[in-house]
């Protein structure tokens, strides 16, 4: 068991003098990310500036029909929101890739289904594979109830009939 106990001493105190070593610049610390053939690194840069599918991250509706959607996009992109396939809404992410919209007129009570495109800075359009389904009450008094779909996915409640501190 003694064995066991310097052992295992050994290897910590050869770990604390390894990252000693490290701190006070003795030696090189491993590289942190290396290619294989076929493959390419990027830089975050590169990463911030490639373009990637519009998302939802936050819906909320109050009780007669105004919204609040945020999510991300491309930086730069101009976002479009559509309101059963016609433009509802439309912003250009800020620079860290989100966006916001708060809607100037509601929802018509009933079902609706939002979908969101972006326009990159060179012109391309991209559709989001996401979904937001709204169901507008249609009596005075009743709570939405909000929606996230994504095909092959899970669908995600974002806002239930019975959530307080909705009703604007």
């Amino acid at each position: 068991m003694r064995v066991v106990i310097i052992f295992i001493l050994l290897i910590v105190l050869g770990f604390i003098a390894w990252k000693a070593a490290e701190r006070f610049k003795l030696i090189e610390p491993p590289a942190q990310e290396e290619t294989t053939p076929g493959s390419s690194a990027t830089t975050p840069d590169e990463e911030a500036i490639a373009p990637s599918l519009p998302s939802f991250d936050i819906v909320r509706v109050d009780r007669t029909g105004y919204a609040v959607i945020a999510g991300r996009a491309t930086p730069g992109a101009k976002v479009t929101v559509l309101a059963n396939d016609e433009p509802l809404a439309e912003t250009t992410a800020e620079g860290d890739g989100s966006w916001v919209i708060a809607t100037e007129t509601p929802l018509d009570a009933g079902p609706v289904e939002l979908s969101l495109e972006m326009t990159t800075p060179d012109g391309g359009t991209i559709r989001s594979d996401q979904t937001i389904i709204i169901y507008v009450p249609q009596r005075e008094g009743d709570r939405p109830l909000v929606l996230r779909t994504t095909p092959g996915g899970a669908t995600e409640v974002l806002q239930e009939p019975r959530d307080d501190g909705v009703g604007m």
